[in-house]
């Protein structure tokens, strides 16, 4: 005799069905404390193979939700927050994909097999059936170029926004670049990468201790030498 999972529920409907159930409580959520109304229950989800998953339904103005958590001993309360975050961590990953080239790595080996993405459930793993230690170690060296990229470009990031912060009233941006949408709370990362375009090579030359800027000059050729003096005349 098949197993009895319950009969189907419509989760839009628990809005109104569950109206008293829902507790109250003050989340930060999209930069400012706001009053969230949410519902917290565990249902069966899938067909066939059957996963419990945690459902939190948050109302919070005019706005409903429906949120999923595996995690089915995580609080409602959190839950809520870790998701209003995902807008935060999006636009990150958007500034660093278009204002660093944070994901613009170009970092192979012809040591990888080729993957299918459409591969059939049970099918061999292509890099699994990759023997040869030499082109295993080529395989690891890659990724772990391909994952440098992306640590270094994401401190780069860090940096910038720290320096959004900390000198947002010291710089201002019409001074040299133009904001269909200008914002007078936080100065944009496009905004601080263009102005240190413009002064970072000027500022490093007034500071001529600067352990980076030794290392540019080290690496300069002379304006007195042959070959320069050659090409100007």
């Amino acid at each position: 005799m098949p197993q009895d999972h319950g009969s189907p529920v419509q989760l839009q409907d628990l809005f109104v069905t569950h109206s008293q159930s829902f507790q109250s409580a003050r989340l930060p959520i999209y930069g400012a404390v706001r009053d969230v109304r949410f519902l917290s229950r565990t249902y069966l989800w899938g067909q066939g193979l059957y996963q419990p998953l945690q459902f939190v339904l948050a109302e919070y103005g005019q706005t409903q939700a429906i949120l999923v958590c595996t995690d089915l001993s995580m609080a409602a309360g959190d839950i809520i927050e870790a998701y209003a975050c995902r807008f935060k961590i999006e636009a990150m990953f958007r500034e660093m994909k278009q204002q660093l080239g944070g994901f613009c790595y170009h970092f192979w080996t012809h040591a990888v097999p080729r993957l299918d993405r459409c591969c059939r459930k049970g099918s061999d793993d292509p890099l699994a059936q990759v023997k040869d230690s030499h082109q295993q170690h080529r395989i690891i060296k890659t990724l772990q170029a391909a994952e440098g990229y992306v640590m270094i470009s994401s401190i780069a990031m860090g940096i910038i926004q720290l320096l959004c912060l900390e000198h947002q009233d010291d710089i201002h941006i019409s001074d040299f670049r133009y904001l269909r949408t200008p914002c007078n709370k936080v100065m944009p990362e496009a905004s601080m990468m263009e102005y240190l375009r413009r002064n970072l090579f000027r500022f490093m030359a007034q500071e001529g201790g600067l352990t980076i800027t030794k290392i540019i000059s080290s690496k300069q050729v002379p304006l007195e030498t042959e070959d320069i003096d050659r090409l100007i005349s």
